[in-house]
């Protein structure tokens, strides 16, 4: 049986609380202000050029969601898999939000940026993040393992423990303060 989906264009949603399930669908340059979409299903929805402003979406499924080029500012993201989401044109801007406990192992995030956000516990596990703008943001206790980082910008985030022996690192970008959590690993004391 072929599932047919609904199509919504320019639709601003403002202060709308979500219960279980969201409404599969195709959104295109749709807002969302002040929704609560915490623990939903969000099921094979599309979301294109889309913005999200002050929501939560934290613990959310988005198994087979797709977002492309979807910003969030100020959102609380907390425990989302990005793992699971559809990959395909996967593009985010992620502002002022939290993402504490989100998973984006193997994940391509190259067209996307996070800036000055809380990213505490994250897994960038084999996730391909050349060139990502990475920056202003908290990386305590982050995972970065056999993670391609060439020339992305890491210039003002904070917490950062990446080995260079496990994760690719050519023109990383990173602030004088934090060299030391590239050595991390050697137990170096420096005085």
């Amino acid at each position: 049986m072929l599932k047919i989906m609904e199509d919504y264009y320019e639709v601003e949603y403002h202060d709308v609380e979500y219960k279980d399930t969201f409404v599969t669908a195709v959104y295109e340059s749709c807002t969302f202000v002040n929704c609560n979409l915490e623990s939903v299903k969000m099921g094979d929805s599309k979301f294109i050029d889309c913005r999200f402003e002050g929501c939560d979406l934290s613990n959310s499924n988005i198994h087979g969601t797709a977002f492309r080029n979807v910003e969030f500012d100020t959102c609380k993201m907390m425990g989302l898999r990005f793992d699971t989401c559809n990959s395909f044109g996967l593009s985010i801007v992620i502002r002022d939000s939290v993402l504490d406990y989100c998973v984006f192992t193997g994940v391509d995030l190259k067209k996307s940026k996070l800036i000055n956000s809380s990213l505490v516990e994250i897994d960038f596990s084999n996730a391909d993040l050349q060139k990502i703008e990475l920056s202003k943001c908290n990386l305590k206790g982050a995972t970065f393992q056999n993670s391609n980082l060439n020339g992305s910008n890491l210039l003002g985030s904070t917490h950062i423990n990446i080995d260079p022996n496990s994760n690719q690192i050519h023109k990383m970008k990173v602030s004088q303060t934090e060299l030391i959590g590239l050595l991390t690993k050697y137990q170096l004391i420096v005085e």
